[in-house]
This record gives structure tokens, sequence and C-alpha cells, in this order.
């Protein structure tokens, strides 16, 4: 009896008795019953204590290790009849789901662990079937998302990441003073987002969007009254991009040319890092390389100045007549990459500079992305976009 109390206090469950314990090699058997001879009835919801029939067929249920051997739990079920509306029924357990395996603390110890690591490793740490495991985590995964609040978000980051890159890509919805993701929709068209703001209670008053025209014209027409900011990484990537283009081009000249032009190699990095962030020798280097390229250096020059707009300009007024000026210069001195650019910058003026006013990044957005590829290459690829959706709002929901 003492062993039996001990069992009892080590389960943790209120609701069982211990009835009998059987040590049986790497395993413990512990038959467990109910402890109170009453009941709700489900039909009716009155409480009943007119047993039926006391003994039905016994109950396997996996539980919680003990002391790191696995633990089975021989359930003693009884069969009440309710008094009030006569109908028979098996009495039910809340830790223990009706015709389940597993009691319902382990499956959520399952679940918990299985989150950041592979299937396949915990189906055989934990002696479990892949397939068995892999189907308990979604169920459990579902229930859980389902269970989970969702207050409105006011401020929204979105995103595209790839399923299978250069075929599918999908889209992540993000609160951005929260920081967790709120949904993941097929595809990345106008039609998916627009249909799940359109669900929306609580319209968000800021969305942070790169320059995809499909996420915008969704936004626009979905919550015409909310504020649309270019995110400014992808705004400043532009920028680097057209300067790149101008030392390749730079690059290919002098190796038609022949000679001891070699200064022009590796430096990609020093031109695009912020000069802020550059030791001495680096900008020495930086410093040879522009005074002998005076096209790289204008180019350079532009690129410094639109990365100093974000760090100077403190509302929607000076930064977007500050980023209007640079356009201008842009325009004027003869560098064709960064007239691309300053075409791309006019069309989205507003929405970046909207940026002054708001002060908000997608940057968690961005680090998400690099969870969805960090947990891709766990799982070797998602052929099937739900369960992806699942693992994502799982790990950063």
């Amino acid at each position: 009896m003492a062993r039996s109390n001990y069992i009892t206090i080590s389960l943790k469950l209120q609701e069982l008795s211990v009835l009998n314990v059987r040590d049986i090699g790497e395993k413990i058997e512990i038959e467990v019953i109910r402890k109170w001879d009453y009941t709700v009835c489900p039909f009716c919801g009155r409480t009943t204590s007119r047993i039926h029939q006391r003994s039905t067929p016994l109950r396997r249920v996996e539980d919680l290790p003990i002391q790191g051997r696995k633990a089975i739990l021989i359930v003693r079920k009884r069969r009440f009849i309710c008094s009030a509306c006569g109908k028979v029924f098996t009495e039910l357990l809340d830790s223990i789901k009706p015709r389940a395996r597993r009691t319902t603390r382990y499956e959520q110890y399952l679940y918990k662990r299985g989150t950041n690591v592979a299937f396949k490793e915990m189906s055989f740490r934990e002696g479990i079937a892949y397939t068995t495991y892999r189907r308990l985590w979604y169920r459990v995964a579902k229930r859980e998302i389902e269970n989970h609040e969702r207050p409105s978000v006011r401020k929204m980051g979105i995103d595209e990441f790839s399923r299978a890159k250069g075929h599918m890509y999908d889209t992540v919805v993000t609160d951005l003073e929260r920081h967790r993701v709120v949904e993941v929709l097929k595809g990345r068209g106008k039609e998916p987002l627009k249909g799940y703001l359109e669900n929306q209670e609580i319209k968000p008053s800021v969305f942070v969007v790169d320059m995809h025209k499909p996420y915008a014209s969704a936004i626009e027409e979905a919550c015409p009254d909310a504020d649309i900011v270019i995110d400014r990484f992808h705004v400043i990537r532009k920028v680097n991009e057209a300067l790149d283009r101008i030392r390749k081009t730079l690059q290919r000249a002098y190796k038609k040319r022949g000679g001891g032009k070699r200064f022009v190699y590796r430096i990609r990095w020093l031109l695009l890092k912020g000069r802020e962030r550059l030791s001495e020798d680096e900008k020495e280097r930086l410093d040879y390389v522009l005074n002998r390229a005076p096209l790289l250096s204008r180019a350079y020059d532009l690129k410094e100045m639109f990365r100093d707009l974000y760090r100077v300009c403190e509302n929607y007024k000076d930064g977007r007549g500050c980023i209007e000026c640079w356009c201008d210069m842009c325009d004027t001195v003869n560098v064709s990459p960064f007239k691309d650019v300053s075409r791309m910058v006019r069309e989205w003026i507003h929405p970046i500079s909207l940026y002054f006013e708001h002060r908000v990044t997608n940057g968690y957005t961005e680090g998400v992305n690099n969870k969805i590829k960090v947990d891709k290459r766990m799982a070797y690829g998602y052929r099937n976009f739900e369960n992806q959706r699942i693992r994502i709002l799982t790990k950063c929901g």
C-alpha cells in the first residue's frame, strides 16, 4: 500500500487511484481507477452515482516515463447509468481522451520536445514509429493553434518565402509589436492576402512590406485607411545592387584592357559595408580605390548619402524632401544603374517616406524567414503546404 501511495503521488494525476504496480524489465505497469464513485452524464449533464457495470475491458495507455522507464497505465473503467435520462455510458477521464493510447500530458510532452527536433530523431528517442509520432505531433499542434488566443494586430509585417525555390512561394504574416507569426498564406499573389485581411474584424493601421505590387494592391483594397511602409532594408539593397553593378562593369572593362588594373578586385564588401563600420585599414584601402575610379567614387557617395537619409531625417516631410533631392542627383550624375534605382524610388516614394513617420521595419519578419529556411532544411523540404504552415505557426506563432 505504501508503494501504491508513492506511485500515486509520483503520477500527479489527481483523478486516478493506483490499484497495483508491476515491474516488467524496462517498463512499469500501473493499474489505476478513477477515484470518485460518481460522474457527470455526457448526455444531460446531470450527476449520477449509479454504476451499471464495474468490469469493462482494461485499457493500456502510455504515460510519462518514471525514472527513465516507460510507464504503462492499465485503466479500469466503469459504466454508469444516468438517474435522470436513463442513458448508459462509460465514465470519462480528463487526463485520457477517448480512444487515446497516450495520456494528454504525455502527448503534450512529445509535442513540445518535437518542436525544434527532427521527427525521425524524436521517434527514435521515444521508441515510437515515425509515422505514429508525426501524426501525433500534427494532431496536437492543430489543437494548440485552434485554442491559441489571437489578439488584434496594429502593425503587420508581410513577406514571402520559398517552399520550393524558384517554383512555389508563400506568404508569412507577422505581428511586429508582439514579435510572432499570425498566419501563413498559400501563394504570394493578391487574392490570398486580400481575403485574409477582409476577414479581420479589427484592421491593422500600419503594414510593412517590400516592393511587391500584389501585396500593396491587396492592402489598398482591403484596408484603404492603413499606411503602407516599404521596409528600408529592401530599398537600401536596391541601392547596393546598383553600386555592385558598376563595380562589375569596371572589372570587366579593366579585364579587357589588361595591364595592372587589379585594384578594383576584391573590394565588394568594402563598398557595400557602411563606412562607419570600416576599420582604418579598410578605409585607407577603399579611398585608394575610389581615388583611382571616379565613376565608382560617385556611385559610392550616392549610396552613402542614401543610407544617411535614414539616420538624419526625423519626419515624413523632411524624409520625402531629402529623397526627392537624392533622386534629382541620381538623374544629374551620369550613372545608369542609379537612374534605374531613382525611377523605382520615385514610384514608391510615399510608402518609402512613411518610414520616417512610423519608424518600423520588417526585421522580425526577415528573421522568421531565416527560421523557416532552417526548419525546411531539417525536414528536407515540404511537399504539403498545411504541414509547413503548422510548423511555422508552432515555432514562431
